[in-house]
Parts: structure tokens; sequence; C-alpha cells
């Protein structure tokens, strides 16, 4: 007898496909979008806008929907990304700033894990709240780094791909 199909080894996650296809309708619009605002700056804004928050609302949608549990570390997160990719911009390309804000995130992201690995569901979310507000408290008093509460960092370049100004 042979081994059941069942028992055959998986090459990718379930539903890979539809994530890598979404990931590039997502990219083809938001090209697009870029393209039809021209050279109107409000519009610009609010585009991008649109889209960090598209991103926010999947993290989201993964964190609670797919796993089932609710954190409110979604934005420390979000501003660690943001400030990391922000800092890093001013010396590297934009790109690689994005790839290296997403590993220090994920660093920090992974401390986290650590810190409520074996917690249930209701105290999950408990301590998830209380490092969200050490991140909250730490954005706002490092001012040499976060720029306070203003949250001004200066110097980040702008994002150009295919001659296209992001």
């Amino acid at each position: 007898m042979g081994v059941s199909s069942s028992f055959e080894r998986r090459t990718s996650a379930p539903g890979a496909k539809n994530n890598i296809r979404n990931i590039g309708i997502f990219a083809v619009i938001a090209v697009a979008l870029e393209l039809l605002i021209g050279d109107s700056l409000t519009q610009a804004n609010l585009v991008n806008l649109w889209m960090f928050y598209a991103c926010v609302s999947i993290g989201f949608y993964y964190l609670f929907g797919v796993s089932g549990q609710f954190a409110f570390s979604q934005a420390a997160m979000t501003g660690v990304g943001a400030y990391t990719s922000a800092w890093a911009s001013r010396d590297l390309p934009v790109i690689p700033a994005i790839i290296f804000a997403t590993v220090v995130t994920a660093v920090i992201g992974g401390v986290f894990v650590l810190a409520l690995r074996k917690a249930s569901h209701f105290y999950f979310g408990i301590g998830t709240l209380a490092l969200s507000e050490t991140y909250h408290i730490l954005a706002i008093q490092w001012n040499s780094f976060t720029g306070g509460e203003g949250g001004e960092v200066y110097g980040i370049k702008g994002l150009s791909l295919f001659g296209i100004d992001f």
C-alpha cells in the first residue's frame, strides 16, 4: 500500500497563491493610482494614507481574523516599523530601508511573542496592551529619536519606482 495523499508534504502554506496574487493586484492598483493623480500633493498624500491603512488592516486581519488572538500591540508594531523605516531611509535607499524596518519590527515582535507565548486569550490582550503602552511612552519621551509628540523625522527620501515618484 502506498502513502495516503493526506500525508503528502505541503510545499507552501494554504492560500499562498491567493496571497501572492492579492499582493500583485494591490501593487498594480497602487502604481495606477499614482499615475492617475499626477502632480497633486493632496491626492498623493491621500493615496499614501489609504495604502498605509490598507496594509495595517491586512495585518489586523491576519492577527485577529486568522489567528484568533486580539492584540493591542498592532499600533505599536506599526509605529516601530514607521519610525525605523523613516530613520533608515535618511541614509539608505527607500527599498532597503523598508526591508531593514521589516526585519527590526519582526525582531521586536518576536520579543513580544517570547514575553507572552504562554498567556491565554485575556491575558495575552492585557500583556500586549502593557507592551504597547510601554512603546507609546518610549515614543513620546525619546525626543531625539522620535521627535516626541510631533513625531517629526527630517531628511526622508521619497520612493521612486520606474520613473514614478511616490
